[in-house]
C-alpha cells in the first residue's frame, strides 16, 4: 500500500505543477527592435578599370549607406557610425534589407551587386555578404536588438 500512495503523490505533484504552470501568466514582453549595422568593406577584386581605383556607393534598400573613394584591390574600409549620422544602421520595419554595392563614377552608376540581410539573423554574429557582378567587394555586418 505503500508504493500506491507513493504513485499516487507523485501523480498528484505532477498534475499540480503542469496545472499551476499553466494558470500562472507570463509577463508580457514587447519586441525589442532589430538593427542591420554595416561593418567593413573589402575589395577583393576592382572593377576592371587597369590603374584607376574604384569609387564605391554602398546602399541600404537604394538609400545611402556610405561612400568610398579611392578603393584598391585588398583594401578593408570601416563604416563609420558616428553620430548625429549613422548612415550605415537602419533599423527593421521589414523581414529584409537590400544592400547593393556600386561604382559609382561622375555622370554614371555601375551596379557590382547587392544581397539581402534577414531579421532573422538577429543576435547570431557577424555575417558577410557579397557583391561579385562587376568587381569583387565583401560586406562585413551584423543584425542585433
Amino acid at each position: 500500500m505503500g508504493f500506491r500512495r507513493l504513485l499516487i503523490s507523485l501523480l498528484t505533484a505532477v498534475l499540480a505543477g503542469s496545472l499551476g504552470a499553466v494558470v500562472v501568466s507570463q509577463p508580457a514582453t514587447a519586441d525589442s527592435p532589430v538593427y542591420l549595422r554595416l561593418l567593413w568593406i573589402r575589395c577583393q577584386d576592382e572593377t576592371g578599370d587597369a590603374g584607376n581605383s574604384d569609387e564605391i556607393w554602398v546602399g541600404i534598400d537604394d538609400q545611402q549607406a556610405d561612400y568610398f573613394d579611392d578603393f584598391d584591390v585588398r583594401e578593408t574600409k570601416w563604416f563609420f557610425n558616428t553620430p548625429p549620422i549613422n548612415l550605415s544602421i537602419r533599423p527593421f520595419t521589414d523581414d529584409e534589407f537590400v544592400v547593393s554595392v556600386w561604382e559609382q563614377d561622375p555622370g554614371y552608376r555601375q551596379w557590382l551587386g547587392q544581397f539581402l540581410v534577414y531579421r532573422s539573423e538577429v543576435n547570431t554574429g557577424e555575417h558577410e555578404g557579397y557583391a561579385f557582378f562587376g568587381g569583387q567587394y565583401i560586406v562585413r555586418y551584423v543584425v542585433y536588438t
